[in-house]
């Protein structure tokens, strides 16, 4: 069980670590945009709907997780 744990823990910190990755790129493109900087709108415009179709992703997946740990622990033996 202990294996199967870790490596839940470690995909779900790898996913955490792509949203925040994302969200990072994003700024940074907008920035760079707003700087007169070589980025196209467009491409900041991708990077920043990436960044946050990611975010609502992570937060149903905890909330998936949420509601699974809910119903797990409300069962009677």
């Amino acid at each position: 069980m202990g294996n199967f744990m870790d490596s839940i823990a470690s995909s779900l910190g790898g996913g955490i670590n792509a949203v925040n990755a994302a969200k990072i790129e994003a700024n940074r493109m907008q920035e760079d945009i707003a700087m007169g900087g070589s980025t196209s709108i467009h491409d900041a415009m991708i990077a920043a709907e990436k960044a946050e179709l990611s975010m609502q992703m992570a937060v149903q997946v905890r909330n998936k997780i949420l509601n699974a740990y809910t119903e797990i622990t409300t069962m009677t033996l």
